[in-house]
């Protein structure tokens, strides 16, 4: 296997971790500045539904409120992944159907895994488009994801960081980090650039993001290549933040790089 497959099937395993979890979940944003630039920063829920229980979702969803139905859809997909619950498809759908483009996103991956439909990628890519089409930040990084593994569409790598970037610049995490790993790992067609790397890796981490706290503690550990120069102490500092959060890999460096040297 050359090196671009590797790479591409590790952004596909990848992808399909985060599938289980964040790509489910709708979003809100609010303004970030950095020295990068002014973004929008991803916030775990809008406010209306931020600590809404199942019931008050329900009762919304039944109003014919579109985010509240995929907001509970992604919830059910969360709890019931091993035995489906054809909830999950009912409102996911029922929510594409009112034009939601969240909706169509979750909608789009249901089919991508095959949960309550048979698996479909061109139906999950033309999904995922039509979301991005109306700036849908999880559904742009979604349809670039696609494009770099070509599901459902022609691989085209140079089309998938075209996505990628705008998800990005909309504050998506997810795609940060995914930029951060195909620009510091490179390829035939992505060119090996640090310097992006470590801005886009920078961004996740600021977010919490644990496994881009880790590849920055990583970098920073052991330097790179004139680049960037080792800092013993940032690195530790950005592994504990990831291991906070249960990373196992940051766990397991915290106790045999970091802590088994003096500081």
């Amino acid at each position: 296997m050359n090196s671009k497959n590797i790479l591409l099937t590790i952004v596909a395993i990848f992808m399909i971790i985060v599938i289980g979890g964040e790509l489910c979940i709708y979003f809100g944003y609010d303004l970030y500045h950095s020295e990068n630039g002014i973004f929008l920063r991803h916030k775990v829920y809008i406010a209306t539904y931020q600590n809404m229980s199942e019931s008050e979702l329900r009762q919304r969803a039944e109003t014919g409120d579109a985010e509240a139905m995929v907001i509970l859809s992604g919830k059910l997909y969360d709890t019931h992944k091993v035995t489906e619950c054809k909830e999950v498809l009912e409102l996911a759908q029922k929510s594409a159907d009112r034009n939601c483009p969240s909706g169509k996103n979750m909608l789009g991956l249901l089919y991508k895994v095959g949960y309550g439909v048979p698996q479909n990628y061109q139906k999950a890519f033309d999904l995922f488009k039509e979301a991005a089409n109306e700036k849908e930040p999880i559904a742009l990084n979604n349809v670039g994801i696609c494009y770099l593994n070509g599901d459902g569409v022609k691989k085209d790598s140079i089309e998938g960081l075209v996505f990628l970037e705008k998800s990005a610049l909309q504050g998506l995490p997810t795609a940060q980090y995914m930029l951060g790993f195909l620009y510091y790992n490179g390829g035939k067609t992505v060119q090996k650039d640090v310097s992006k790397a470590m801005q886009w890796y920078t961004l996740a981490s600021n977010q919490g993001m644990p496994i881009a706290q880790y590849e920055l503690s990583k970098i920073y550990y052991h330097g790179e290549n004139g680049e960037v120069t080792p800092d013993y102490n940032k690195a530790k500092n950005l592994c504990e933040k990831a291991a906070e959060q249960g990373l196992p890999e940051a766990k397991w460096a915290l106790e045999n790089k970091f802590n088994s040297k003096k500081d």
